[in-house]
């Protein structure tokens, strides 16, 4: 049933692209052996086109399976407070689907692993983890390891982890549609700037037709390959997987990228810049003195550049590394609230240093040193991100070391406040993070826009040279 009901889709798109590329071809007034290259780069994307469209649904699937699995088991185990229990309670409806036997997995996993060196539970949640790759579900499996070991109260976190689940699913949605409303715009780009060449090339009388003309012809055939590498980039934007959270630099670039910052050195760094200039400056007087005009004033174009690198350089470092900071600070302090739970601070802090983010570690280590020094100050608090100025970062700090003091009053409200001020933190670092993927899409939107105006400008030349040439045979 499946196969065929593949097949039917398969074979509908095949139709539904010839009777397009073939009618678009007949207003162009293509000739065969064009039509016919036409019809082949088309057939050449159909097959990525429909993967596509494949792998969207299936992630979209996905998705709804892991979002409604948090949100299942969170309330599970705020009633039976056992991992087993809750996997057992919430398998029932993943009926007939892939999270069931993923469950059923880390089930027996838990009930028949006796000569396990580690935790049961663990392996069997990374089981989970393993087939569905997202920052989230880790942090909830952690949250529900630590209560099972340690216990204590947990209600208000459950509540803040699905709120944030909550915001998540708001927020992966409402990308999804921005991302399609994009592909729509694309999509009607392409159409408007096919059809004004068609009406250019149909509007010229009959013994000004251009439309016959090689390079005409070729050029209709390239910017139809063109139109259809457009729309299949923004295509395969959507197609993306949902639970992917975007790419982070290796923990190698970040080391690099943190030291960089840190240790700027701007008299160093412009003496290098200045050498850098000085030796284009002497390649650009050697092209002028053997008359390479081009090659002067590119080189001569390039001192500027090379005068300010350093600058340029160092401001795309800091960027680079005040993103990351921004995504993942909120969730350490997730993984600090969490140990908060039956932990002092300063122990708090030394476990964190574990699994925390590479991009916070050297200031981690930098803090910890000093706190062990002086225990009880508050500059280590204050000192920690203070060269990146990201908002958030002090006034959580701050609580932090209110709660090591003992002066911020009930304990339990810190946390949750703490954790509040984590939830809203990170919702705004995503939503960076997705504008920026929504942005990209903005120069495929003008593609087709500028594919379509050098194909016009190229009709146009063409249309010109035969109105001269015919003048010319007429005089």
């Amino acid at each position: 049933m499946e196969k065929s009901k593949r097949k039917y889709k398969k074979t509908s798109c095949y139709l539904i692209y010839s009777v397009l590329g073939i009618s678009t071809g007949i207003l162009f007034r293509l000739s065969f052996p064009f039509l016919i290259l036409m019809m082949v780069v088309g057939f050449l994307f159909l097959p990525k086109l429909m993967r596509n469209a494949e792998k969207s649904r299936y992630h979209q699937k996905r998705f709804e399976d892991i979002n409604s699995y948090m949100e299942q088991l969170l309330y599970s185990f705020r009633k039976s407070k056992r991992i087993l229990a809750s996997l057992q309670d919430i398998k029932i409806q993943f009926k007939n689907k892939p999270m069931e036997k993923l469950i059923e997995k880390a089930e027996q996993h838990i009930l028949n692993t006796y000569d396990s060196e580690g935790d049961t539970e663990f392996e069997a949640l990374s089981m989970i983890e393993q087939e569905y790759p997202c920052v989230k579900l880790k942090t909830i499996h952690r949250f529900l390891l630590k209560v099972e070991n340690l216990g204590g109260s947990f209600d208000k976190t459950i509540d803040l982890l699905l709120e944030d689940r909550s915001l998540w699913e708001q927020r992966q949605n409402h990308l999804y549609q921005e991302k399609k409303r994009k592909r729509n715009l694309v999509t009607v780009s392409i159409v408007m700037s096919i059809l004004l060449c068609i009406v250019f090339v149909r509007i010229l009388p009959a013994d000004m037709d251009i439309s016959k003309n090689i390079f005409v012809q070729s050029a209709t055939v390239i910017m139809w390959f063109l139109d259809i590498l457009v729309y299949a980039k923004v295509d395969e934007k959507i197609s993306k997987d949902w639970l992917d959270s975007g790419e982070l630099s290796s923990p190698e670039e970040t080391v690099k990228r943190y030291k960089k910052v840190t240790e700027f050195d701007k008299k160093k760094e412009l003496k290098k810049s200045c050498k850098y200039a000085f030796f284009l400056a002497v390649i650009a007087m050697i092209c002028v003195m053997r008359h390479k005009k081009w090659a002067a004033g590119i080189a001569f174009t390039g001192i500027p550049f090379m005068l300010f690198q350093h600058r340029l350089d160092y401001r795309l470092a800091k960027k680079k590394l005040t993103e990351e900071i921004q995504r993942e600070f909120p969730r350490w302090l997730m993984e600090m609230s969490l140990l908060l739970q039956s932990d002092s601070v300063q122990v708090s802090l030394f476990k964190s240093f574990e699994h925390a983010p590479e991009v916070l570690k050297p200031e981690l280590e930098k803090m910890y040193a000093k706190l062990q020094k002086n225990p009880t100050a508050i500059e280590p608090y204050l000192e920690f991100m203070a060269d990146f100025e990201i908002k958030g970062v002090s006034s959580a700090m701050k609580m932090l070391y209110s709660l090591s003091a003992g002066t911020g009053g009930n304990s339990e409200n810190q946390i949750t406040d703490i954790l509040r001020r984590n939830q809203v933190m990170l919702d705004d670092a995503q939503k960076a993070v997705d504008r920026q993927s929504v942005a990209s899409m903005y120069f495929l939107f003008g593609a087709p826009v500028v594919i379509g105006g050098a194909k016009l400008m190229l009709d146009m030349v063409v249309f010109f040279f035969c109105v001269f040439q015919g003048m010319g045979s007429y005089m």
